[in-house]
């Protein structure tokens, strides 16, 4: 019998605004029917906190399935793969938040607790219901603040997304809190995934990358791209150009000192790739931004061929 083929994963790519604190993808746009039209699962480079305002349908995480209906709320760490199948149309609403930069901003002077938390955030995916009415409740006001931006609703949704992930730790650290998503599911390229996210900076190899997984390098590679459908090495240097593009928006850098903090050798490195991902180079990307200004920052980075958000 023949090998069978690993089902596909599709790397889904978001940015979020500067100035910022959670990228929020919300109003009718996403009452929509999910999942009939896509079979295979994807996975984001942030959290994505998903509220269910009305429908009903199944929630695949990591291969487990689980029926929701309007009134749930599903918080899936990065990197955690997953797929919404709906019976009919639903109306659903989407924030997507970096928590390494909240608790950066909560424990500035203490790394070590910075990366226990963390780690309790990526310990499980979680789809709730009435016991996760105070998730919820801190979500929708999230969502009414980025809906009607009245005056100084950016420093109310920062501190409205401190409260969320502060809700979020006390219930993964309850006593029985097991992960709800089957371990055994996540692909073998999981621990890879994490590494990129953790270590971009560092030069890395895809030999490094198929020491986390336990695997052989060619087999490695193999499994990579046909979970991801893109090389280990193009999926790094998108999470570095992610960083390169957060940088320049954010702080006037030279080229040189972007490129050394998103772990390329060289700006010529640099370029090339971004040329590659963007379509563009950085400084042609830079004098963009400047030039239409909050415009473009409106639109999240989708650096996977083959997605856009419609």
């Amino acid at each position: 019998m023949g090998r069978s083929k690993r089902q596909r994963l599709e790397f889904r790519f978001y940015e979020i605004p500067q100035n910022e604190h959670v990228l929020a993808l919300l109003g009718d746009a996403w009452r929509r029917v999910y999942g009939h039209d896509v079979q295979y699962m994807h996975f984001h480079n942030l959290m994505e906190i998903g509220v269910c305002h009305e429908g009903k349908g199944v929630l695949t995480l990591d291969g487990r399935d689980c029926p929701y209906t309007g009134g749930m709320i599903a918080v899936i760490p990065a990197n955690c793969p997953h797929h919404t199948r709906s019976e009919g149309e639903d109306f659903w609403e989407y924030l997507y938040l970096d928590p390494a930069q909240i608790l950066r901003e909560l424990y500035p002077n203490n790394q070590k607790l910075q990366e226990e938390k963390l780690a309790l955030f990526n310990r499980r995916a979680v789809l709730l219901g009435e016991e996760g009415a105070a998730l919820t409740g801190a979500a929708r006001e999230i969502i009414r603040e980025m809906q009607r931006q009245d005056a100084y609703y950016r420093d109310v949704v920062r501190d409205l997304v401190k409260i969320f992930l502060l809700r979020l730790l006390r219930l993964n650290e309850e006593p029985g809190a097991e992960p709800q998503t089957e371990r055994a599911a996540r692909p073998q390229i999981q621990p890879a995934l994490v590494y990129i996210q953790e270590q971009f900076r560092q030069d890395i190899r895809a030999e490094d990358l198929a020491r986390q997984c336990g695997l052989s390098e060619p087999h490695f590679r193999r499994v990579f791209r046909e979970y991801v459908d893109m090389s280990p090495i193009d999926y790094l240097n998108a999470v570095r150009i992610r960083e390169a593009c957060r940088m320049m928006d954010r702080r006037d850098c030279p080229m040189d000192l972007v490129a050394a903090e998103c772990g390329f050798a060289s700006v010529s490195s640099f370029t090339r790739n971004f040329k590659k991902h963007m379509g563009t180079t950085p400084y042609q990307w830079k004098l963009m931004r400047e030039k239409h200004g909050s415009r473009l920052r409106d639109y999240s980075i989708t650096l996977l061929r083959g997605w856009e958000e419609t």
